[in-house]
């Protein structure tokens, strides 16, 4: 699971296809890669029955940028990307009562 302090500075992105976790700041232009600090699966499912049967949850990452990032033009860029099928800013944890 992704480091929940990182949540304030994060995009979720779904891949148009399955995409292997180490090749995932590849598949970004150079200028979207050099903002991102790291990019983790959102998912970690190791049960091959929940795989065969929910396949696109291994499509999904959460990719944490450098604190400058503008998120919202960030994940407007990634939505451009044909390999990109849907790009979500992490809303920040709400303050604890």
């Amino acid at each position: 699971m992704p480091d929940p302090n990182s949540y304030a500075n994060a995009v979720d992105v779904k891949f148009r296809l399955e995409v292997d976790s180490e090749a995932v700041l590849d598949l970004l232009p150079p200028k979207l890669r050099s903002a991102v600090t790291s990019a983790q699966p959102l998912f970690q499912i190791r049960d091959p029955k929940i795989l065969t049967a929910r396949p696109d949850l291994s499509r999904w990452f959460r990719l944490s940028l450098k604190a400058s990032t503008d998120l919202a033009a960030f994940a407007e860029e990634l939505m451009g990307l044909e390999i990109v099928e849907s790009a979500e800013v992490v809303p920040p944890p709400a303050p604890p009562p």
